[in-house]
């Protein structure tokens, strides 16, 4: 999920910039000062010369934090962002009060548009309910912040070509879906990588939730997998490894007290019933007495479908109505902790996520869902001393 994560540092960065930017110095807010008086007349000869006029509406000096500020002082960049208006349009231009260069983001719109068309057509079915591209430069100044460099187009580029040619650039998609039937598995994106990336690098993520209603729910430390049907990813950067890709799907078994959650490309899961385990302990648990709140439990076997020396995930998610209460899941196979023991702490009505993660190729688990009480030793013993 690259590019989820680089669309919060990007967030993170404007947030950090509109702190500073109240926190500059005298000194600093008079360089800001100049460097916008400096830049209003680069940027209304940019217009002229690049979109044959327009009006320049404000001027903003960006901030940033030098890297090797021990105390995150911040100081006025060189880079002055312009809001304009040509042909009826509102845009940005950033201006380099040092070079004098200009970038803008006039053309980011219809670029991104067509990103995000090419795609949307790689998944054959139902169209994305929301698609977002971002367009993110490789390098950025020392003196200016990513979230204000983001989406502005450099060397003169206008279209989804030059910007191709150009190279320098990281391609961010995330296309969501909800409950689609669409064969996530069968997205190939080598044709969109050879016509379309040049040496830039690109990264895209088809999420399929299963509904809108999940996507709302939150598990405390979890959540993903409860939310997600399948998702596929894949990573181009040029090199001899690209591109990179990944599937998952996730399978839901929506039990009385539990949804069970699961990776079916790297697990398969067959659920039965059982009786419940009578010896539950652990050294966390030793001094509780535990009694299974129904009289039967989940029996699950499971088969690990991929050797690749990672260990096997199975996402738990315990409904509310269980807290409380404990879950239990007993791996006859793990000799030094047969019984993994969670005490389902009810914060909300939210599902309590726990995981539970095995390294055997195959074999058989137990869930359920138990009381427990904590045995008071010293109670006993003192109640037993007192004795005549």
């Amino acid at each position: 999920m690259k590019g989820r994560l680089i669309s919060a540092c990007v967030a993170g960065a404007l947030l950090i910039s509109l702190i500073f930017t109240s926190c500059l110095s005298s000194e600093q807010k008079q360089i800001a000062n100049e460097k916008e008086s400096v830049s209003k007349t680069i940027a209304e000869e940019y217009l002229k010369s690049t979109y044959k006029g327009g009006t320049i509406k404000n001027l903003k000096c960006l901030t940033y934090t030098p890297k090797d500020s021990a105390l995150k002082i911040p100081k006025a960049s060189s880079y002055v962002r312009a809001s304009a208006n040509t042909n009826d349009r509102d845009f940005y231009i950033l201006i380099d009060t040092d070079s004098k260069k200009c970038l803008d983001n006039y053309n980011v719109p219809a670029i991104k548009e067509e990103i995000a068309e090419l795609a949307s057509n790689l998944l054959k079915g139902d169209p994305p309910e929301n698609i977002s591209v971002g367009i993110i430069p490789k390098s950025v100044p020392d003196t200016l912040n990513l979230g204000d460099y983001e989406g502005y187009l450099e060397n003169g580029a206008k279209s989804l070509d030059d910007v191709m040619a150009d190279g320098g650039y990281s391609i961010d998609v995330i296309a969501q879906y909800y409950d689609s039937h669409a064969d996530f598995s069968s997205i190939d994106a080598s044709g969109l990588f050879e016509e379309n990336t040049g040496k830039n690098d690109m990264n895209l993520t088809y999420i399929n939730y299963r509904d809108k209603k999940h996507l709302d729910v939150a598990p405390d430390d979890g959540g993903f997998s409860y939310r997600v049907y399948d998702m596929f990813s894949s990573t181009y950067s040029g090199d001899l490894d690209s591109p990179e890709n990944n599937y998952i799907r996730f399978e839901h078994r929506e039990l009385d007290d539990v949804e069970v959650v699961w990776d079916s490309t790297r697990l398969a899961l067959e659920f039965d019933e059982t009786i419940p385990e009578d010896d539950i302990s652990n050294g966390e648990y030793k001094n509780y007495t535990f009694s299974p709140v129904k009289d039967s439990s989940t029996f699950i076997k499971y088969q690990r479908l991929v050797d690749d020396g990672e260990p096997v995930v199975i996402d738990l998610y315990f409904y509310p109505e269980t807290g409380g209460k404990y879950g239990v899941m007993t791996d006859s196979l793990n000799p030094y902790n047969k019984n993994t023991i969670w005490k389902i702490n009810r914060s909300n009505n939210e599902p309590i996520y726990q995981e539970f993660s095995f390294d055997h190729d195959s074999g058989n688990l137990v869930l359920g869902i138990y009381n427990g009480s904590e045995n008071n030793i010293a109670g006993i013993v003192g109640g037993l001393s007192g004795q005549k």
